[in-house]
């Protein structure tokens, strides 16, 4: 293996132990079989574009862009912004290439955007100033992780600042009746978008795994992590549309879920 490869493939590439903890670990074993599991799972592909990306980009430009072009994403961007304190919520079709495309149109709209995602995506190079990373696992390490992380999300919205994320939390699969939908939405950001007073925003991704793709992900969440590097490599060379579906302020009668079912019903409704 070229030393560029281990470089992109040790900084550039999500820590997989954290989802999959048995690969943690220093011996001789462990290493193979990690630099297995990257390989098998794609993940040394999206690794080795991150980081062509991210050495083609001039600080202060748009690195979601970049990675979309290095990947041939198609994106067709309905809508404008607003300017201010925003929360911006989106549905999860595929995988990783989501939040390409949906940051690749924040940042050509906007420079202040932070997406809010998984730390393992946070201590990538090429994301450390522009996402907030959250942990998706228990334990009083990733309650004090996640303090944080929500605080420096309040406090970019209370200086007008654009924060955007998946509420779902994870990618659609495949449900026992054949329909491919999400997990319910989180009503954790509609809180925050009230604390911080921040408008909220809807935005519809438009793009559909492949079928065989989609009923996997309906397996264990461990296969649904060992999928995203194979979800993020057949997006390449794909369409994403992304549509602003404007501000969807809360009604005087409404409860909080009942606003975050509304919002979501907006994002996945609009789907082709």
């Amino acid at each position: 293996m070229s030393e560029t490869m281990k470089k992109s493939w040790e900084e550039y590439a999500p820590d997989i132990t954290r989802a999959l903890p048995w690969l943690r670990g220093e011996t001789a074993f462990r290493k193979v079989l990690r630099r297995m599991v990257m390989r098998s799972s794609a993940l040394s592909w999206g690794a080795q574009r991150l980081q062509r990306a991210h050495q083609l980009t001039d600080a202060g430009c748009n690195i979601f862009a970049s990675i979309a072009a290095e990947c041939g994403l198609r994106l067709r961007c309905d809508g404008k912004l607003p300017a201010g304190a925003l929360v911006v919520v989106a549905n999860h079709p595929t995988g990783p290439m989501d939040g390409i495309g949906m940051g690749a149109w924040l940042f050509s709209q906007r420079s202040d955007v932070r997406i809010l995602t998984t730390d393992a995506l946070a201590r990538i190079p090429c994301f450390r100033d522009v996402v907030i990373g959250l942990s998706l696992y228990d334990g009083m390490e990733a309650v004090g992780q996640n303090s944080r992380g929500l605080l420096q999300a309040y406090r970019h919205l209370k200086q007008g600042g654009c924060l955007a994320v998946f509420p779902g939390g994870t990618v659609a699969w495949q449900r026992r009746d054949g329909v491919v939908r999400e997990a319910d939405w989180s009503d954790a950001m509609f809180h925050l978008a009230e604390r911080s007073e921040a408008a909220l925003g809807v935005i519809s991704i438009h793009a559909k795994n492949p079928p065989w793709l989609a009923r996997l992900m309906s397996m264990h969440s461990c296969v649904r992590t060992f999928l995203m590097g194979w979800s993020f490599f057949f997006a390449r060379q794909t369409e994403h549309r992304i549509c602003w579906r404007g501000l969807v302020a809360r009604d005087v009668a409404e409860s909080i879920p009942e606003w975050v079912k509304r919002c979501e019903s907006i994002s996945t409704s609009a789907r082709d």
